[in-house]
């Protein structure tokens, strides 16, 4: 059975990308259902490339018991993730200008 999993990365844009946020790089939250880690890992590949982003680093993953066991802002997409196995959500772009030297 498949559990909701809900992850931060950190990602860049590539070539193509159409998402409308400005600077090197974002923090955004991923929810989907998966049956493993590594099932959500790939549900998150297929979403970066069909979204043209780079992945840089996955910084937090965990499946999700229980909607109030994750912070406020997650809870919307928990509770969409859980309505159809095959959607992978984010979240809000939250953006730095550039990359330290």
């Amino acid at each position: 059975m498949a559990h909701v999993w809900v992850g931060l990365t950190e990602v860049s844009k590539s070539e193509g990308c159409e998402l409308d946020f400005n600077g090197a790089a974002a923090f955004v939250w991923w929810a989907t259902q998966a049956d493993s880690e590594e099932g959500f890992v790939s549900k998150l590949g297929d979403a970066l490339k069909h979204y043209k982003l780079v992945l840089r680093e996955l910084n937090e993953m965990r499946r999700v018991e229980d909607a109030n066991s994750v912070p406020e802002e997650l809870r919307d997409m928990v509770d969409r993730a859980r309505q159809d196995a095959n959607w992978v959500l984010f979240g809000t772009f939250f953006i730095y200008p550039h990359y330290a030297a």
